[in-house]
């Protein structure tokens, strides 16, 4: 098992254990009666982001750099033979994506190109299975499932015109027919060990297609959790590549982005000692790194083709001098690691909002109890006037708090109405009617300046989305606290502050979208290339790319909305209910003195129950904290997976085989 394949395998063995305890908990406040609406939906999310997480990794490159040859090496040598297909010349003519949906057969799906001529997406036609050709294999049948691979590889004679059509050839070709691909988009339905686990491996075809096809640039290779951007090592970065790294990949953030020096076999000459080889090799990762503006260590010298072998034939020696091992290391950390990483946050987060309901009705619950003994230890030795003094006082306090409850039902129209609005500017309807809006505009223009006005102009519609969004979520977390305070002035009660909800990080990906949208329509292409079918296909990668936004933003609004109010309407329902209880007791005891010394019984044993329950809460939720909070320690060449708390997470505690050719690659 590759050091790759048992760090995934160690982070969904944890991903496992912890829906596991999740479950526990859920079932756990449940039975106490701890899980309010809130609750239930935060800890629903926790499992359903365990549950449904993936892990992507995407491989960029030119033409015959050996992109399929790394994919084989890294995740596929223990069928003992290439499963994507893998030689001189083009192999993937398309987009490929391998995923495991348990709900499919193994399969592949594939897309005709004849799609591009339409402006929908990759994406809306995930929507459509019909629109999908697709080929079943049996994965006991290494040359069954080679031979459906293979697919992703096939191509066809085209007329000029039905391929500048399609957004595949140049305005000037000089040819009556250009070669193209027969399929536009690939799905690899696999039930690969690794697949199984939520890995998706994303397989581009060649630099040009980064360019022809925005979804790529705009949507995929943005979403993917790493990029390995392939070069090789006999020629370095070329001027294509340099080109491409500019303007799709190096605004990424570092560590999600790996370069590989492939084909470093190449250089292992006979006539050169093994220094001299190091030395070349490491002049060019050198030269790479300085090239592209990174550091030397992000920078991988391998030979996919050798390790490939290597790994076939259980050849250790030349595993070893194949380079494979540190790349997978570094990759490794930059998608398990920085993906737990995430996730950790964002279930910490979700656990400090039960953490906060149910604690909230904890103390609730001990502060009630604690005041009814307190009112019936009062009356003891007391005449029967006292208890109907007390009587009428209670009386009174629960018309008191009848008009406060009509106070937070006149809160939570206002509520409603602030949602409403809320909805109005992030939801669906709204998002695709500014997209409308946008797309008839830049359709009309066939010239930059005109163009980029028009795109300009939608991407500043979208942010004033947000800001509106942002200041009506702002507003009701105001009023939410306030009532809040006026609860616990005047019914002492434990009301905790709504968490503040910011959607900067989406504004900042919109930000982002409209700089690559920008650099994508530069001069050159707007002048030489621009057809109204290519803006309809770029307006329509990049509009759901917006959707995409404003979906997770309007989900993350969701569930705060959920949960603002839940603390207070939560409190005052037992606090409802443990009035009627106070009055039923009080009534009692002047019906029959004898009650009083039963009832404080009763309550001392509650209040004993309660605080011990609070106890129990605070030790399952910190070990729930602990087990969030473990990483996946990383790996080295003779490491076996192992858990780890690092320092920030200890921080957020305290808060059929067939023999492969011997060509170069």
């Amino acid at each position: 098992m590759s050091q790759f394949a048992r760090q995934v395998e160690d982070y969904s063995s944890w991903r496992s254990t912890l829906a596991q305890a999740i479950a526990r908990h859920r079932d756990w406040l449940s039975g106490e009666g701890l899980e309010s609406p809130a609750v239930s939906a935060a800890l629903g999310r926790m499992l359903d982001r365990l549950r449904g997480e993936k892990l992507s990794v995407a491989f960029v490159a030119e033409f015959s750099r050996g992109k399929s040859e790394l994919i084989n090496a890294v995740f596929f040598a223990s069928y003992g033979r290439r499963m994507l297909p893998s030689a001189a010349g083009r192999t993937t003519m398309c987009p490929t994506e391998l995923v495991y949906d348990p709900s499919l057969p193994a399969c592949i799906r594939l897309l005709p190109i004849e799609t591009r001529a339409s402006a929908a997406t990759t994406s809306d036609y995930r929507q459509r299975p019909d629109a999908w050709t697709s080929f079943n294999f049996r994965t006991d049948d290494a040359d069954a499932v080679a031979a459906a691979l293979a697919r992703v590889a096939e191509t066809r004679e085209a007329p000029v015109a039905e391929a500048r059509e399609l957004g595949l050839a140049a305005d000037d070709e000089p040819a009556s027919t250009v070669e193209i691909p027969v399929w536009r988009h690939a799905i690899i339905n696999f039930p690969h060990p690794l697949l199984e686990q939520g890995l998706v491996v994303i397989d581009t075809p060649g630099l040009n297609a980064l360019g022809s096809e925005p979804e790529l640039t705009l949507n995929l290779l943005p979403g993917a959790d790493a990029v390995v951007f392939i070069l090789a090592a006999d020629t370095g970065v070329t001027l294509s590549e340099h080109e491409v790294w500019s303007e799709h990949l190096g605004g990424m953030a570092s560590s999600h982005r790996v370069v590989v020096l492939n084909k470093i076999d190449a250089m292992w000459d006979a006539l050169r000692t093994p220094a001299e080889i190091e030395a070349e090799i490491a002049r060019q990762v050198d030269e790479s790194a300085r090239t592209l503006g990174l550091e030397r260590d992000q920078v991988f010298a391998l030979s996919a083709q050798k390790a490939l072998l290597a790994k076939i034939d259980h050849d250790d020696e030349l595993l070893a001098r194949s380079g494979v091992g540190a790349f997978e290391t570094a990759l490794s950390e930059r998608l398990v690691e920085q993906r737990q990483r995430i996730v950790r946050t964002q279930l910490a987060l979700d656990l400090a909002a039960v953490d906060r309901e149910a604690r909230s009705l904890l103390v609730g619950r001990q502060r009630i109890v604690a005041e009814q003994l307190e009112e019936l230890e009062s009356l003891r030795g007391k005449n029967t006037v006292a208890v109907d003094r007390m009587l009428e006082r209670l009386q009174n306090e629960r018309s008191d708090f009848d008009q406060l409850v009509k106070q937070l039902v006149a809160l939570r129209a206002v509520f409603t109405r602030l949602s409403n609005q809320v909805w109005a500017v992030l939801g669906e309807e709204a998002v695709n009617e500014a997209a409308r809006e946008a797309r008839d505009k830049m359709i009309q223009h066939r010239f930059s300046a005109p163009l980029r006005g028009s795109m300009h102009e939608y991407f500043d519609t979208l942010g004033e989305r947000m800001r509106i969004a942002q200041s009506t979520l702002d507003e009701i977390q105001s009023l939410v606290n306030a009532m809040g305070k006026r609860f616990a002035v005047e019914r002492s009660m434990t009301i905790p502050p709504a968490p503040q909800l910011k959607l900067g990080r989406y504004v900042e990906a919109i930000d982002r979208l409209r700089r690559k949208a920008d650099a994508h329509f530069g001069a050159l292409n707007i002048v030489t290339r621009l057809r109204a079918n290519l803006v309809e296909r770029f307006f329509a990668a990049m509009a759901q790319g917006v959707r995409d936004i404003f979906d997770r933003a309007g989900r993350d609004a969701e569930a705060w909305l959920d949960c603002a109010l839940t603390p207070i309407e939560s409190q005052v329902r037992e606090y409802q209910r443990d009035l009627r209880r106070r009055l039923e007791s009080i009534r009692r005891v002047h019906e029959a003195s004898h009650e009083l010394d039963d009832r404080v019984d009763e309550l001392r044993g509650q209040l004993t129950f309660a605080t011990q329950l609070t106890t129990d809460h605070d030790a399952r939720s910190q070990e729930l904290r602990i087990q969030i909070a473990t990483e996946v320690q990383p790996l080295t060449a003779t490491d076996v997976p192992r858990m780890r708390i690092s320092g920030s997470a200890s921080a957020m505690v305290a808060g059929a085989a067939a023999p492969v050719p011997g060509t170069a690659g």
